[in-house]
């Protein structure tokens, strides 16, 4: 059910948006079916579609406790004031290892404390 096939035409979702406006709790498909613009068979088909792509995009998830995310965020906070320690101290040498060593270690603390900080603006 499609307006882009032309089995539901652009007029007919505005109808039933509008039924829906004035208190109807029917899905869409269900109006869209009761008042003849579309057939059972189009909605079907339209819902499996929907299915199909939510199933594609739905997002991995896991449930992490709040004291743990905590315990991680103070471990990062701690590695990133160690981070700031070392370049400091790597900046006042003449050793080139130990500066290469220092700057890739500034860029995956940097990467991991923006990957724990989005981590714990996810919404609850």
């Amino acid at each position: 059910m499609r307006v882009e096939r032309g089995t539901v035409q652009a007029e007919d979702i505005v109808r039933a948006l509008q039924e829906q406006d004035q208190g109807d709790d029917r899905r869409l498909g269900e109006i869209l079916v009761a008042l003849g613009l579309a057939k059972p068979e189009d909605v079907a088909a339209a819902q499996q579609i929907l299915d199909a792509k939510a199933r594609d995009v739905a997002p991995e998830t896991i449930r992490v406790a709040v004291n743990l995310l905590d315990k991680v965020m103070t471990l990062v906070g701690e590695l990133v004031l160690a981070r700031n320690q070392l370049l400091q101290f790597a900046n006042t040498q003449e050793n080139t290892s130990l500066q290469a060593v220092s700057q890739r270690m500034n860029l995956i603390a940097t990467e991991l404390q923006e990957e724990v900080m989005k981590t714990c603006m996810q919404p609850i």
